[in-house]
């Protein structure tokens, strides 16, 4: 199975080129992750570095699949680009299937693992007592299901790559159903409710945050008088900065996974959406597959992003941080940048607690081996909240 049906040479020419302008930065943005991660024992000693570490990897094998695009496509196969052999075809059929797959339920235990530390404040001793499962199903899925095809002899050209393909038709059709697409939907599913899990965690404690200070607000006017207020000010007002920092952590977290998942369905959407549309006729659709070839490649170049966004926002803040300081120091007035603060969502904190970020919206204990990466926003913290 080749272009079907046959698309214009110009078609067939994008098809083959493109995907290696968009594979080519997700290959290097992958790498980039993976090296960074195995360069620091702290990151290589927590569960959601690991799990990165993984699905990384995954996604730069991939990469490296999307793009050779055409060029492993058997050159007796009609098609634009085809210079490949049946070995070479079958050995990155192979290698697509098992990182493809690997990787998208990787997406699903990272998920799974922002639900539990989010939404049931699982902690990190718990999370590493049960994280050989987050590795174990995906990669014995992915790689798993590629084994299985190879006896079958049906990895062959689809598209713009190798993948499962030939005949008979119908088994082909179940095959990619039961090995791919309706894990990757299922997936889909899971992600959604796991979004409206952790929305509704974050709202439940901003809640009960908003409650807690209006509480202690009246707690404080009325202990003011005693001989003990000062004492009990003080802690007071730790005790509500503490729970307002957990809700800031976990926000910033939430929104951490949530982009993790936007990324994902933004790079599967479309090829699920062709194998929609082929069940009906068995055709490739043109437009949907130029679309494809462009996005779908950049998974990994899309997480890669997100994994630095931390420390781009962390820049960010000390940099108006300091055009604060100079503004002051100028004599400025600082309502122009309590409206800049406002509108960005950027928080004013001391310079002291930079340095202190736990994993998961968590108040820091002091035990900086429970505190999180200072170049990630994500984790989670061995103590109990405060």
């Amino acid at each position: 199975m080749g272009l079907t049906p046959p698309f214009s040479e110009r078609q067939q020419q994008f098809l083959s080129i493109m995907p290696k302008f968009t594979a080519f930065p997700s290959m290097v943005a992958s790498f980039y992750i993976v090296q960074h991660v195995l360069r620091s024992k702290n990151r290589r000693s927590r569960p959601y570095h690991r799990i990165l570490l993984a699905m990384s990897s995954m996604d730069f094998i991939y990469s490296i699949k999307s793009f050779l695009s055409t060029w492993i496509i058997p050159r007796e196969v009609p098609g634009w680009g085809n210079i490949g052999t049946e070995r070479s075809c079958t050995a990155w059929g192979f290698l697509g299937q098992g990182s493809a797959f690997s990787s998208a339920m990787y997406n699903g235990t990272l998920t799974v693992y922002f639900l539990l530390t989010i939404s049931y404040g699982w902690k990190l001793d718990r999370v590493k007592k049960r994280e050989i499962w987050l590795h174990a199903i995906p990669l014995t899925l992915g790689w798993g299901t590629a084994i299985a095809v190879l006896p079958m002899d049906l990895y062959n050209a689809i598209g713009w790559t190798c993948w499962i393909g030939g005949s008979p038709a119908k088994t082909v059709n179940i095959l990619r159903w039961a090995f791919f697409h309706a894990e990757l939907w299922a997936t889909f599913c899971f992600m959604a409710v796991a979004l409206f899990l952790m929305h509704r965690s974050i709202k439940a404690k901003e809640l009960a945050s908003s409650k807690y200070s209006f509480r202690s607000s009246n707690s404080t006017s009325s202990s003011f008088r005693s001989s003990q207020g000062s004492a009990q000010t003080t802690q007071q007002r730790a005790s509500r900065r503490s729970m307002n920092q957990t809700v800031s952590w976990s926000k910033r977290f939430a929104i951490q996974s949530w982009l993790y998942i936007l990324a994902f369905f933004f790079a599967w959407i479309f090829p699920m959406v062709q194998w929609v549309i082929s069940q009906s006729g068995g055709l490739l659709y043109y437009p949907i597959l130029a679309i494809t070839v462009v996005i779908n490649p950049l998974q990994g170049f899309f997480n890669a992003v997100i994994y630095i966004r931390p420390r781009f926002m962390e820049y960010y803040r000390t940099k108006q941080r300091e055009k604060l300081q100079k503004e002051s120091q100028e004599g400025q007035p600082l309502i122009l940048w309590q409206a800049i603060t406002h509108a960005c969502n950027v928080q004013d904190e001391p310079e002291d607690e930079q340095d202190e970020q736990p994993e998961c919206g968590t108040r820091v204990s002091g035990d900086s081996d429970d505190v999180f990466d200072d170049e990630e926003h994500a984790g989670v913290q061995k103590t109990e909240n405060a």
